[in-house]
């Protein structure tokens, strides 16, 4: 018998810190646990708290979106470089969908890439606050984005110091 799967519920310090653009690193598996490893952008949690939503660069994330595709257990890491205030969440892939190779974008997808053009220029001033360059921010950008969503399963406390790995019981 499978071990059940627990569900979290972001509380709103946590929902406000995931959506405050900061750096995300995404990581996956395939079928046979080998990791991928890519960065995500401008998560916004959803489902009151259960769920998060981020974008992927096609060019920038293939391991990755085809682990998804294949199975789509996901680690997202948000760490906010001021401080390193740092959590993780992880969970399963509920849905993933290209966004910038369609010509039929409806006005949800339109929202949804105004918002990554928010989140980039919020990300650009967070990193510029600790001394990198622009030009360097910008030229991780990549066109060609899809679309994941995930439940939360589980959430960690990744901050450095003594409670860096605690699993936490609420978020």
């Amino acid at each position: 018998m499978g071990a059940e799967k627990k569900s979290f519920v972001l509380d709103e310090d946590l929902i406000t810190f995931v959506e405050a653009g900061v750096p995300i690193i995404v990581g996956t598996c395939d079928a046979d646990n080998r990791p991928s490893v890519t960065r995500g952008w401008a998560a916004r949690v959803i489902d009151s708290g259960r769920g998060v939503v981020f974008f992927l660069s096609n060019a920038q994330s293939g391991p990755a979106l085809a682990d998804l595709r294949g199975g789509g257990r996901i680690a997202a890491t948000f760490s906010r470089p001021c401080d390193y205030r740092t959590f993780q969440l992880k969970g399963h892939c509920t849905n993933i969908e290209a966004l910038d190779d369609r010509d039929d974008l409806d006005a949800r997808d339109q929202e949804d890439l105004r918002y990554v053009e928010r989140y980039w220029e919020a990300l650009v001033v967070s990193l510029a606050g600790i001394g990198v360059p622009e030009a360097l921010s910008r030229s991780m950008w990549a066109d060609g984005l899809t679309r994941v969503t995930f439940t939360i399963e589980r959430c960690y406390r990744q901050t450095p110091g003594p409670n860096a790995g605690e699993e936490l019981s609420e978020c």
